[in-house]
């Protein structure tokens, strides 16, 4: 399931978009730029990219980034914000939570140590 902020002028485009699947979770932002006389450039990068495998991929500045923009584009009055939510995942939302998930997550981070494929 993907929810997806954006706002457009005639000229630019800008996201902040939030994915999650059945294994993974990420952040993203991006947008493109035209300009007739040259014509446009576009950019994306994944900020923060979690997968229930142990995998993690963050940019710490870029995560700060992101939330910040997040929070412009919910507060904002003056543009209009594109909001679009797709959900095309098969995320079984009958499983249980596992309680020490969190816990878990922290002590592997901080010893270093490679998770458990339970």
């Amino acid at each position: 399931m993907t929810l997806t902020l954006a706002r457009r002028t005639p000229s630019e485009m800008s996201y902040h978009s939030v994915h999650l699947q059945a294994e993974s979770l990420s952040l993203s932002v991006g947008g493109s730029v035209y300009d007739p006389n040259v014509g446009s450039d576009n950019f994306s990068q994944e900020v923060l990219m979690v997968e229930t495998g142990g995998f993690r991929d963050v940019t710490e500045t870029g995560c700060v980034g992101w939330l910040d923009g997040f929070k412009e584009r919910l507060e904002d009055n003056d543009n209009a914000v594109e909001v679009s939510f797709e959900e095309a995942c098969e995320i079984d939302w009958t499983l249980e939570p596992d309680a020490s998930a969190w816990e878990r997550a922290a002590t592997e981070h901080n010893s270093g140590e490679e998770p458990d494929d339970d």
